[in-house]
């Protein structure tokens, strides 16, 4: 035997089934996250912000990339046609569609 080899270590045929099998779990693993991964992707290119009324964004607090849980205030909105705001006020009304 060369120098630096390792003589082989005898293997059931059990042991080699095990192995095997869990190299197929393994790979079932992936195929199933790629999966939920691809689900996901296309879940997101559905989703739209909308306000309740057309206006001016004042503020802004989401940034990109970021997953705000629901009702978070992403925005503030000055409304068109109001005459003026103190400070401006949040939007309640957002959501995703």
């Amino acid at each position: 035997m060369p120098a630096g080899c390792v003589a082989p270590i005898p293997l059931s045929a059990q042991q080699i089934e095990q192995y095997l099998a869990a190299g197929r779990t393994a790979q079932a693993r992936v195929r199933s996250a790629q999966a939920a991964l691809i689900s996901k992707q296309q879940n997101w290119q559905n989703v739209e912000l909308r306000a309740p009324d057309d206006g001016v964004i004042s503020s802004r607090t989401a940034t990109v990339g970021s997953v705000p849980a629901a009702g978070t205030e992403l925005f503030r909105l000055i409304r068109q046609g109001s005459a003026g705001m103190a400070g401006g006020t949040g939007v309640p009304g957002m959501f995703c569609a």
